[in-house]
């Protein structure tokens, strides 16, 4: 199944997440990397969180707490700027 691209940073975290946990789909890593791609790409900063844990699945412990660190400077500066800004909020 391919998932098509959407602008929707949220909605491409939500695809990761199901492909991710294998609600109500296969578990399909593939699929789940490239909608956490799509969504850190429009600037959600859990995005590139969740891609850090599927590197860690993956075996890359230390490409992942790499990533995890970028993310957390992210965060940081966007909250600096503006601590209700939507790209740092869970949903």
């Amino acid at each position: 199944m391919l998932v098509k691209e959407n602008d929707n940073m949220y909605a491409n975290y939500i695809m990761g997440k199901i492909y991710m946990d294998g609600c109500c789909v296969d578990v399909d890593m593939n699929i789940a990397k490239k909608c956490f791609e799509n969504s850190w790409d429009r600037g959600y900063v859990l995005g590139l969180t969740k891609l850090a844990m599927l590197e860690q699945l993956t075996g890359s412990r230390v490409k992942s707490w790499l990533m995890r660190l970028k993310a957390a400077v992210v965060a940081f500066r966007i909250t600096r700027n503006n601590p209700n800004d939507p790209r740092i909020r869970e949903i």
